[in-house]
Order: C-alpha cells, then structure tokens, then sequence
C-alpha cells in the first residue's frame, strides 16, 4: 500500500506515469564495465532528478510527508528523497550561468579522443581497466593518482597520492592533505597556476553519482582548501567528470554522460571565467535556470551578446588543434557532425558542400582580421583625446556593423555547409 501511494503521489507531480522514453533512460549497466555508469534514485524519483522537476517534487513529498505524520506512519523513504530535492533546489541557486559553445557525443571507451591535445595543459592517462585516471604535469615533474584509504571508521574512501618525478621516475610522494571529501574520488586535473585543482568524486554530498569537484592550495598551511561541489550546470544526476582548463585560451572541457545512452559520454566545451557569474534565482525565468543547469541543449547557454565569444573560441581551439597535432598534420578543422570532424577538403562528400566551406573559410579569415582590426581601433579610442575620439567613432560604428554582418553570415554558411554535407 506504501509503495503505490508513493508511486501515485510522484505522479501527481506531472498529471501522468513518469513513463521514459529510450532516449532519457539512464540505467546502471549490469554488465561489466571499466567506465563510469549512471546509477538513479529507485522507482519514478529517478525520473524527477533526470527531468529537474525538484520544486514540484519537494511540494508534492511534504505534503504527503505530513500526511503520513499525522497517521503516525514511517516516513524515512521519503524524508530521503525531499533531502535530495531540497539539495537539487539549493544547488539551481547557484546555476553557473556558464556560456558551453560546443559538445560532442562519443563512446565512453575512448572519451579522452574528444579532449584537445593541447601539450601546454599535461597529459591524462587511464589505467589498463579503465578504472582509474592519473594526470601528469606538462613538466613532467608532478603526477596525481587516486588511491585507496581507510577512514577513521573503517570505512573505504579514496584520495590523491601526489608523485615528485624526476627523471621520468617517482621519486618522492605525499597524501593531498586536506580535501575532506569522503567517497571515490578519481580523474585529477591541475591547472596551470599549480594551485587550482579539480576533480570527480562520487559522495553522499553530491547529487548522485560523479561530481565535480575544485579546490585550491594554500601555500602557508601546505594543505587543500576544502574541496566544493561545482553545483550546475557542470555535476547532474549523472556522472560528470575529467574537468580540463585551458586558461590561457579561456576554454574548458568536462565530460558527463547525462542524457546519454549506455556506453555514450558527451564532452562540453565551455568558455572558461575564473569567478562564477550565477543567475539571479529571484528574479529570473525559473524555467530558464533549470534549461540552463541540465544542459539538456547548449543552447540554452547562448545569447546575442556572447555569440561573439563563441566564434573566437571556436576560432582558437581549432587554430591551437592544428598546430598541436604536428604528427597529423590537418589543413582545418570543421566539425561536420557529433561523429565527425574533417581535416581536408578531400573529406567532403559533397561537391556543393565543399564549394561553401572554401567560402566559408575566405569570410572566416575576413571575419578574423576585421575583428582584430576592431580591437585595435577600440584599444586607441580608450586611449584618445575627444577629437582622436570623433574621428574614430564612425570608423568604429562602421566595422562594428560589417563585423556583426559577417558573423551572421559565417554562422549561417556552417549551418548550410552541414545541412549540405549530412544529408
């Protein structure tokens, strides 16, 4: 009787059965797997975490929570789940309003292939199971492993065991003293400051599965700050992971399988600030925050005023991929599809496809030049006196409109150029 009053009242939340499609569905794999899978609160509370509808989950559950109160009955399984959406709600306040310009979906077996070979950021290698992710610094002189521990309790925990390389060989090693963190802890990234840390852990504080973590070291104690959950949109119901910054191009990478089949895992390329910005949680479109937070589409993130920011970081990413990839040596990179990015011309199927990227590329390089131009004559305009600035108010004008035209007509001739190719 308990368990379908239940499943009635998690109902009640939609006016329908929490019936899910094949494409929503996110099971844990009962097969044997070296890579994250996702496991989901049991019965439709799993539904409600994978479709954000936490406000109307915790209305519904205190009601019935206090129902059942009043007829002295146990409310435990309950309780759990209104802790879980009160954690949810908490954490949309703090929405990271993070601008992801691209995304890419791949096997899970082989995510790390999605991540830039950017040689300046270190190297990320997984153990022969692909149970366990170490990174290595771009020197070469530091490696961070996860490792196994016992907690005071006698509990099984995990946490990072830092190597000092010299030589190619571990000469030295010490515990990461002062994380705090209790659970599985694994995929290591520092950054280029050799300060800021990130990294996945699977806790009782975080929202279930892999969360992203951050901390920072603080030189005079010799010890982490306590590490904190990222919140949304970077940690979901699913498993997010593998955090990479690029700070110097201001662009950042994680992975996280949410929405995603079995066996699937889509990489999130976002452009990297060094503060969060979140949302204004009071006076915002809720429904907005909640689109923003799952990430079910990366629109979402986008806006008229960062289309901008966008482009250049489209730009940079494939400007730093070419000349990184030496060995392969590619003449561009153009992403045609999730499954597929071209290197040559020769790649193209399509003869008329082919014929607008070359255009494409010659109004790209316009593009380019045109906004380089337009800094320069924004950077002499902060600079000028009020007749130097005059002058330059038309010429500024002027460009700022061809610069707004050509961005708008390279955006729409790569949408042409992979409408022409995919079909």
């Amino acid at each position: 009787m308990f368990r379908i009053a239940t499943l009635f009242l998690l109902a009640s939340i939609t006016g329908t059965a929490f019936a899910q499609s094949k494409n929503d569905t996110v099971t844990s794999n009962t097969n044997k797997s070296y890579y994250p899978t996702v496991t989901l609160p049991s019965g439709d509370m799993g539904t409600v975490v994978q479709t954000y509808r936490f406000k109307e989950a915790q209305a519904n559950l205190s009601t019935w929570i206090s129902q059942l109160k009043r007829k002295r009955k146990d409310t435990s399984a309950l309780d759990a789940q209104l802790e879980l959406c009160d954690k949810c709600i908490l954490g949309l306040q703090g929405t990271d309003k993070v601008v992801v310009f691209d995304s890419i979906v791949v096997d899970k077996d082989r995510f790390l292939t999605a991540y830039p070979q950017i040689g300046e950021l270190g190297k990320v290698t997984l153990s022969a199971d692909g149970q366990k992710a170490t990174y290595t610094t771009e020197l070469g002189n530091k490696m961070y492993e996860p490792i196994n521990i016992l907690t005071d309790d006698g509990k099984q925990s995990s946490t990072f065991k830092c190597y000092i390389i010299e030589n190619g060989k571990k000469v030295s090693s010490t515990i990461l003293d002062g994380l705090d963190i209790v659970g599985e802890m694994n995929y290591p990234f520092l950054m280029s400051d050799g300060v800021t840390f990130y990294f996945a852990a699977k806790t009782d504080e975080g929202y279930g599965n892999y969360d992203l973590y951050v901390t920072r070291y603080d030189s005079e104690s010799e010890r982490f700050y306590r590490a904190e959950n990222m919140g949304y949109p970077y940690n979901s119901y699913a498993n997010d992971y593998m955090m990479v910054i690029d700070d110097e191009n201001g662009i950042g990478w994680f992975a996280s399988d949410r929405f995603q089949p079995d066996g699937k895992v889509c990489i999130y390329s976002f452009l990297y600030k060094p503060s969060r910005n979140p949302y204004d949680y009071e006076n915002e479109d809720y429904k907005k925050i909640v689109e923003a937070a799952s990430l079910r589409s990366i629109s979402s993130t986008w806006t008229m005023d960062n289309e901008y920011e966008r482009i250049k970081a489209r730009q940079r990413l494939a400007l730093n991929n070419m000349s990184n990839n030496s060995k392969q040596k590619p003449d561009f990179e153009f992403v045609v599809n999730e499954n597929f990015v071209y290197e040559h011309l020769s790649d193209f199927h399509s003869n008329e496809a082919r014929s607008k990227f070359v255009e494409w590329q010659k109004l790209s390089k316009e593009l380019a030049s045109n906004s380089s131009v337009l800094d320069k004559m924004r950077n002499q305009y902060a600079l000028a006196t009020n007749t130097g600035k005059a002058k330059l108010t038309t010429a500024i004008q002027a460009l700022e409109q061809k610069v707004e035209e050509q961005t708008a007509a390279c955006h729409a001739m790569e949408k042409e150029i992979r409408i022409l190719e995919n079909k």
